[in-house]
């Protein structure tokens, strides 16, 4: 087996749907439009099939089913980016971070929009 398990022949990341058009032109289009790309290949589940999940520099992040290793292996060549199996190597700290930034702002939206609402509910009960 190679750094970072190239070429395995586990069964977890071999079958399921080839991958559509669809979801080949939508990581084509992705890796043109950002930088600092790396690939996680992740194992079939019972419930989802051996997907992809691509990140860039920022941490930002797509997701769609790949079919299998050689099929991830062969489009990171294509488009020019190193392919990790997920499960050996964890997901990045700048997605993670993306993840935990989004959030807290989605949190300090959500309470502003109270607040707001808050001022709004308690003008219109002075207005009477």
């Amino acid at each position: 087996m190679a750094l970072f398990g190239r070429n395995r022949q586990s069964s977890k990341y071999d079958g399921g749907r080839p991958i559509s058009p669809e979801d080949l032109e939508h990581f084509r289009t992705w890796c043109a439009t950002r930088a600092g790309i790396d690939g996680y290949v992740e194992p079939a589940t019972v419930v989802n099939p051996v997907s992809l999940l691509l990140v860039d520099i920022l941490g930002e992040y797509t997701r769609r089913p790949i079919g299998s290793w050689d099929v991830a292996d062969k489009l990171g060549r294509e488009l020019g980016f190193a392919v990790y199996a997920a499960d050996e190597t964890g997901y990045p700290r700048r997605m993670r971070e993306r993840d935990e930034a989004m959030r807290l702002k989605q949190k300090r939206e959500r309470r502003e929009r109270m607040r707001e609402e808050m001022r709004r509910l308690e003008q219109e009960r002075n207005e009477r």
